[in-house]
């Protein structure tokens, strides 16, 4: 994400599913010399990135990969969150003997403003 925009796009948050960050957060940094540093912690503090789990992405990878996170910028500039709506009518309008019943309905997900905002990785 850093390299592709040449440094304007710089992770804030790292999601991963829960077993995953249960296992970063157990794991050691370093097993030789015991520093009781886990790798979470690690990232957390070395990059500044806030780091979640979100159950929706086990197996939610391509060919359904087990492991992978998600780096975005959380910002209001470049993020817009969607809000689903599942089946709206609304009033039968009536012209010349046809009634028409209009139906709004909408899938929910995440906008994206600027491409960079957000990149996907592949195994841990």
């Amino acid at each position: 994400m850093i390299n592709v925009s040449n440094g304007n796009e710089v992770p804030t948050r790292m999601l991963l599913d829960a077993t995953n960050y249960h296992l970063i957060k157990k794991k050691a940094l370093d097993t030789t010399n015991y520093s009781g540093m886990s790798i979470l912690k690690y990232i957390e503090q070395e990059y500044g990135v806030t780091v979640d789990w979100v159950q929706q992405l086990k197996n939610g990878f391509v060919n359904g990969t087990k492991s992978g996170f998600v780096l975005y910028n959380n910002s209001e500039e470049k993020l817009e969150g969607v809000l689903p709506i599942r089946l709206m009518p609304h009033a039968p309008q009536i012209k010349n003997l046809a009634t028409k019943n209009i139906l709004e309905a909408r899938c929910g997900g995440t906008r994206v403003f600027f491409p960079y905002s957000v990149s996907y990785s592949y195994g841990i």
